[in-house]
């Protein structure tokens, strides 16, 4: 229960900002990718999971990296649809608030990566407790639609935020 609510808090992150900046160099202000990202940050901060959905591929992955060990190898990784929006789903139901501010996005020369930065102002549900925390996200696109979402959050301010156990990496 409490790697899951763990989880739940460290990709909230991951989908939610609103795009003020997209550069590269095939890329425009109002590219295909960057419309695509922007509506996936505003169903998702909406809480809109049948939007949400829609814009994954079947066998989407994500990824949080980073760990409270500090090991290199992430301990959390979601694979394919059902799973990431099972976790979307509780990520929805845990913040009351899910926002981003601050938000840029850049898209890739090649158009199929996507960099998103941002700074979250989320709230929890339960006893209405602020979360701000940073947010790199790498988003790798197919056909159209999100495959890869790599989630960079710092866990140390979850771990200060929520009170969860920062440990050394078993090596």
């Amino acid at each position: 229960m409490k790697m899951q609510w763990t989880s739940v808090i460290m990709v909230a992150g991951l989908l939610l900002f609103g795009a003020t900046a997209v550069t590269g160099q095939e890329a425009t202000p109002d590219s295909d990718q960057e419309q695509l990202i922007q509506a996936f940050y505003s169903a998702f901060e909406a809480k809109d999971a049948d939007a949400v959905a829609a814009m994954l591929t079947e066998d989407v992955t994500l990824v949080m990296p980073f760990t409270f060990s500090g090991a290199t190898e992430p301990d959390t990784r979601f694979v394919g649809h059902e799973q990431v929006m099972r976790y979307f789903g509780s990520v929805f139901t845990n913040f009351a608030q899910i926002r981003f501010v601050d938000a840029e996005i850049n898209v890739s020369r090649d158009g199929e990566t996507v960099f998103a930065e941002a700074t979250g102002d989320f709230i929890a549900a339960q006893g209405d407790l602020p979360y701000r925390n940073v947010y790199i996200i790498k988003f790798q696109l197919r056909n159209g639609q999100i495959a890869t979402i790599s989630e960079y959050a710092n866990p140390v301010i979850y771990a200060m935020t929520f009170g969860a156990e920062l440990g050394t990496a078993n090596q």
